[in-house]
């Protein structure tokens, strides 16, 4: 991130803010989607306090998945849960009458919202329609594949030049989907996955990483993900080249944690906020195995 070029940023799961407050200060144009109202609230709380950099962010309240034109209401144990359980239906009285029988179990309301899929959401937003996206950030608590799987067209027409997803070390997604399929689509779309800080343009072969058109197998995964089944944010470079599929090992991405220390010499940025205490899950619509997750269709 340079202060001072124009570039464009795609958050989905923006939480409370934090990445795309820091992307904006830096000059970036940045499009966030968020579904939770109490998270929506406080990103344009942090807006409003800081009007300079509030003409950067277009903010969307939505959950993005496979199941578009539905409303949902999540609920929880505890107002300030890590975790809950949603319910997702095209008929407002089936929904009401889950959200009051939960009530009655104790339960809060977190609040609703409604969805669509990446593609639409791409073509509907002016300032991504038929743009270059230069970095997405896509951290939605297992439901990544979700959002990828309804947005075919990231690959075909926009390829981000950087993408930054949450990865669980040896868990598959809410969906049952594994982190060896998830990450495939972006592999075989000319992405190079693995350990280094920045997008590189140099061609000199990375000793852990998975290359452009490589299968993603476990033994690549395990130099990548901790053992431990914690958290990580892994990135995808998209080389300026395009890469043929037998083309040589490229610099790769890294995998960090979700909140990393700025390197000695990197350009720094005021940050506006505080690092989040909590982290809500963003609730993409799948009709899985979840146990949190129900449809009322």
């Amino acid at each position: 991130m340079t202060p001072g070029k124009s570039r464009l940023a795609l958050d989905i799961g923006g939480h409370i803010g934090y990445f795309t407050l820091l992307l904006a200060n830096a000059r970036w144009s940045v499009v966030t989607v968020e579904p939770l109202p109490s998270n929506v609230i406080l990103i344009k709380a942090s807006l409003l306090a800081n009007p300079d950099i509030a003409k950067n962010v277009h903010l969307h309240q939505l959950a993005l998945g496979t199941n578009p034109g539905q409303t949902c209401a999540m609920m929880s144990d505890e107002m300030k849960s890590s975790s809950g359980k949603v319910m997702c239906s095209r008929t407002k009285n089936k929904l009401q009458s889950w959200v009051v029988d939960s009530s009655h179990k104790g339960q809060a309301l977190l609040g609703y919202f409604s969805t669509s899929t990446l593609n639409d959401f791409l073509q509907n937003e002016p300032l991504l329609n038929q743009k270059r996206i230069d970095m997405m950030r896509l951290d939605v608590r297992g439901f990544e594949d979700q959002v990828v799987k309804g947005g075919t067209m990231l690959f075909t027409k926009y390829s981000p030049i950087r993408i930054e997803s949450q990865i669980w070390s040896g868990r598959s997604s809410v969906s049952g989907v594994t982190t060896q399929a998830f990450l495939q689509p972006f592999a075989d779309a000319g992405y190079s996955i693995g350990h280094e800080f920045q997008c590189q343009s140099s061609n000199k072969p990375q000793e852990v990483g998975i290359s452009p058109h490589q299968k993603v197998s476990e033994v690549a995964l395990k130099g990548l993900l901790p053992s431990n089944g914690q958290e990580s944010m892994l990135r995808m470079c998209l080389m300026a080249k395009a890469i043929p599929a037998v083309a040589s090992p490229v610099p790769v991405a890294q995998v960090e944690e979700e909140h990393p220390q700025p390197r000695t010499g990197s350009p720094m940025m005021r940050d506006p906020r505080p690092v989040p205490h909590h982290h809500f899950p963003s609730p993409l619509m799948h009709p899985g195995k979840d146990p949190t997750y129900q449809n009322l269709n």
